[in-house]
């Protein structure tokens, strides 16, 4: 992905596939290179952040995605500087399909 970016003119598009209870779901990869995507996930608000990130960060080990990473995402421009969690795995068209029949 990186090397797609770095050598071309393409973009790094984002498409929201769910939101709600403070988290928001992602499809993130390169403008005209559908094959080079990830899943992501943001954390953004909520008791025992560590605890859900953690739980999160299980759930996608189990839906058939590698995970890849889990940052903080710090907002120090709000008042009481907002800390979010992103997590980060390879895509998984079964996590997908998981992800929306639980929201229907």
């Amino acid at each position: 992905m990186h090397k797609a970016l770095e050598e071309g003119d393409d973009k790094l598009e984002a498409v929201i596939l769910s939101s709600g209870n403070g988290s928001y779901s992602f499809i993130v990869f390169v403008e005209n290179r559908p094959e080079l995507c990830l899943y992501a996930e943001l954390l953004t608000f909520g008791e025992n952040m560590e605890q859900r990130a953690e739980n999160e960060w299980a759930n996608m080990r189990r839906r058939y995605s590698t995970p890849l990473g889990c940052w903080d995402v710090v907002e120090e421009e709000a008042t009481s500087c907002t800390v979010m969690k992103l997590l980060v795995s390879e895509w998984s068209n079964k996590k997908t399909q998981r992800s929306a029949n639980k929201k229907t």
